[in-house]
């Protein structure tokens, strides 16, 4: 192997420790987050919630300073799918100065895998509150029930069918007010002013 090929198999693989260490310290800043969300508020119960994460260096164009995260809650509902397809909550959360992604909050019902039929109909069923964090491109969910917590991290070009609409709709939820301010911005316009008057 040449000299050339070592060093840039050192390269990639420095890399690949780079990008592996952020991605643990996300996941623990993440953890620390929903900890720190039950602690504030508990169980949604039935209720979705919808949050912009904010970074601090981003909304106080301070670079140079800590960056600090904080969540700011821009809607709750019976329905979590209502939230996501809302135009105006969606331009709401994007012009959030600062906003570096969203996050959800609900509760669900889970059952063993190997049973057929809707969770909520299982007599195993668990309750859980499901709190999903979407940044840069980077899902981050924490699934907590009574029994255990569990973290599953998935990046979006990893995810399939399987994963469900929730994601989906997360990611739309996302690139929804870029999409209407391209091919309507019309609407975009529209649900602008509506905003504006919410504040008035």
């Amino acid at each position: 192997m040449s000299e050339k090929n070592n060093i840039k198999d050192l390269v990639n693989n420095a890399y690949e420790e780079i990008l592996d260490e952020a991605l643990q310290g996300a996941i623990e800043s993440f953890r620390q987050l929903e900890q720190d969300m039950f602690d504030a508020n508990g169980d949604p119960d039935e209720t979705s919630e919808v949050w912009a994460i904010v970074s601090s260096a981003d909304r106080d164009g301070d670079q140079a300073g800590d960056d600090d995260m904080s969540l700011r809650k821009i809607g709750a509902g019976d329905n979590i799918y209502e939230g996501l397809s809302s135009p105006a909550l969606a331009v709401a959360h994007s012009l959030i100065k600062g906003k570096m992604g969203v996050l959800i909050r609900c509760g669900a019902w889970s059952a063993p895998t190997e049973e057929e039929g809707r969770p909520s109909d299982s007599p195993n069923r668990v309750s859980q509150v499901l709190t999903i964090a979407y940044a840069g491109k980077t899902f981050f969910l924490v699934a907590r029930s009574d029994k255990e917590t569990t973290v599953t991290v998935k990046k979006v070009n990893d995810l399939t069918v399987q994963d469900g609409k929730l994601y989906q709709a997360i990611i739309m939820f996302e690139m929804l007010p870029t999409i209407m301010k391209e091919q309507d911005p019309t609407m975009y316009a529209e649900v602008l002013e509506h905003i504006a008057k919410q504040f008035e």
